[in-house]
């Protein structure tokens, strides 16, 4: 996950789509590293697995975006 938090910062995508589960542990991650918001990061999109209510809280609140779930 850290190789593919550190391509998330390389590439600074303005969406970003992907498991909920994945997202939660990009999020902590990035929290555990003290932040680094990628900049022009405008929302991201849950898919497949369902997303509770704590994740998707942990996820806007490290990430700073709106998170939908599909």
């Amino acid at each position: 996950h850290r190789k593919q938090l550190q391509w998330l910062r390389r590439v600074d995508p303005d969406y970003l789509t992907s498991y909920p589960s994945n997202l939660e542990v990009l999020a902590r991650l990035l929290q555990e590293e003290g932040g680094g918001k990628l900049p022009r990061l405008r929302a991201i999109q849950g898919i497949s697995d369902p997303l509770s209510p704590e994740a998707q809280t942990l996820i806007e609140g490290v990430f700073g975006v709106p998170v939908k779930n599909t």
